[in-house]
């Protein structure tokens, strides 16, 4: 039986325990400091900016304008579209829409607004109730709000229940440089359509006492003039879009009629002048006819029709291309040419003593037949 232990191996585990002790006095020390340190010199983990982040960023919003509107039936009305893109970059957005044909009518084509300037569609179906728009920006992409273009309806009769007829969307994309997509939303337009009221006949008495304060009227304040702005150039490609470089045409007459014919304004460009605004009385549809210079065609639509609205300028190039005219080449008519007539052989036969003479003597046609 052993009865002391061997002093090497006592050595080594009273060291071993003082280490572990020190460690973890060490450790209760780090943690008090640390409950009794103050907030603000606590270490924070850095948090992200949720409000940047890339869903806001690469976001584009379509919206109309006004998003809800009151109309009585037959009236003509206007409906603004606008994309709210903030910092983002747009050069092309596509916008497919849904109405009711049973309660709206569109009059005309969509309008694409001026920023928006390469056409890809333009379509609208008055029996199916759709449009389609594709449109770009040539050049430099554009930010902010943009406006993309303006649907002019009719109403045509009252929409029951009360809750209004809606311009939905069946889808709506916008493009960044490089085509590369954005999240896009698009918020619904509701159009009510009512009876106009009755108005009301008033019977004046026979006898209409004097007020004693005599109103004065309030004057009915004029509505203010749309801008149409004209710029005729010369489409040097031919392609029908207004590229960088693309001159000023002169010796072009835009003419501005109402459908009735009548016409309003004319003027005739002097390629110089960019563009050509006409202030026209709102809420009514004009047309615009540009007649080309000689030597010029157009490269695309001659006319346009336009809906002025008060205070609002809508931009319009016209296009007008070269063509080479071919002079007709002049073929000279032959001169016949006049054979000369031989003279006429005439034998006269004379009966004499039984013998025939013959012998030369020219006479008249009338001789011959007739000997």
């Amino acid at each position: 039986m052993t009865l002391f232990a061997n002093p090497r191996r006592n050595r080594g585990q009273v060291v071993r325990l003082g280490v572990l002790v020190a460690v973890l006095l060490t450790v209760a020390l780090l943690l008090q400091s640390v409950a009794a340190a103050p907030p603000g010199l606590m270490a924070e983990e850095p948090q992200a900016d949720l409000s940047a982040g890339p869903e806001l960023l690469a976001q584009a919003n379509f919206r109309p304008q006004p998003a809800s509107t009151t109309v009585n039936t037959g009236a003509q009305f206007h409906i603004a579209l606008y994309i709210d893109a903030g910092s983002n970059e747009v050069s092309t957005a596509d916008m497919r829409l849904n109405f009711d044909p049973t309660y709206l009518r569109l009059r005309m084509a969509p309008q694409p607004s001026s920023i928006m300037n390469v056409h890809g569609a333009l379509q609208y179906d008055n029996n199916a109730g759709t449009i389609d728009m594709g449109l770009g920006k040539s050049g430099t992409p554009v930010t902010g709000t943009i406006h993309y273009a303006t649907l002019y309806f009719e109403a045509k009769q009252v929409v029951t229940p009360s809750a209004g007829t809606l311009l939905t969307a069946r889808s709506v994309s916008a493009y960044m440089p490089g085509g590369a997509a954005l999240t896009s939303s698009w918020q619904n337009a509701t159009v009510h359509i009512q009876t106009p009221p009755t108005p009301t006949v008033t019977l004046t008495p026979s006898i209409t006492p004097t007020p004693s304060l005599t109103p004065t009227p309030t004057a009915t304040p004029t509505p203010k003039p749309g801008s149409i702005c004209i710029s005729v150039y010369d489409d040097l490609d031919g392609d029908g879009i207004r590229d960088e470089g693309e001159p000023l045409l002169a010796g072009a007459t835009v003419t501005v009629k109402l459908t009735d014919g009548t016409v309003v304004d004319q003027i005739i460009t002097d390629g110089v002048t960019d563009p050509y605004c006409f202030d026209l009385p709102p809420y009514q549809l004009y047309i615009i006819v540009v007649d080309s210079p000689p030597g010029y065609e157009a490269s695309g639509p001659a006319a346009a029709y336009i809906y002025p609205i008060p205070e609002i300028s809508i931009d319009i190039d016209l296009g007008q291309r070269s063509v080479t005219v071919t002079p007709t080449p002049t073929v000279p008519t032959p001169t016949p040419t006049v054979e000369p007539t031989a003279p006429a052989l005439y034998v006269p036969l004379v009966l004499r003593d039984h013998a025939v003479t013959n012998g030369q003597a020219p006479r008249s046609q009338s001789s011959m037949n007739n000997p």
